[in-house]
């Protein structure tokens, strides 16, 4: 089974058995949650057309029609799977890890140690073209860290972690 699917659960126990809820770790119910996530998605949406719009017009990419009669049927599952794939990362890392990290350190130290985790545990997948990446993925974690930390930061994270996924 995938780390994405055993992850939550386990999430799920911890907090059952510490008397917590998602909505602690960042991850609520409300309309304004949801309305935050949808502005977020947009965003990244939009940033994806204007990046391959560019990439098209300098002669970067080759669209082929019969790549383009299959996006229908592929762009549910694939928003989907970031979707789940995105939350599930911000839920352990800027939700869960930061709260416990709080307990024993600065808000900034919880955050730089955060995004080293988040940035090295994305070696598990690929070493060899992940390890330049690292303090990309690192900056990366402190910025959605700060997305956190602000109000609304739903959106803002949605933009960020939807954007970069597409060149993993």
């Amino acid at each position: 089974a995938s780390l994405y699917l055993i992850a939550p659960l386990i999430l799920w126990g911890v907090s059952s058995i510490e008397g917590k809820s998602f909505s602690d770790y960042g991850l609520e119910g409300k309309l304004s949650f949801l309305v935050s996530v949808g502005l977020g998605l947009g965003l990244g949406v939009l940033s994806l057309i204007i990046a391959f719009t560019g990439q098209w017009s300098l002669g970067w990419v080759k669209s082929y029609w019969a790549n383009w009669q299959r996006l229908p049927k592929v762009l549910l599952p694939i928003l989907l799977l970031g979707i789940w794939i995105g939350g599930t990362e911000e839920l352990i890392f800027r939700g869960f890890l930061i709260n416990e990290l709080r307990h024993e350190y600065l808000f900034w130290v919880a955050a730089v140690i955060s995004s080293v985790i988040f940035a090295l545990l994305h070696l598990i997948w690929e070493q060899k073209n992940t390890l330049p990446q690292l303090p990309g993925l690192w900056f990366m974690g402190m910025v959605l860290v700060l997305a956190r930390w602000v109000e609304n930061w739903v959106v803002w994270h949605c933009a960020l972690i939807c954007y970069p996924n597409y060149y993993r």
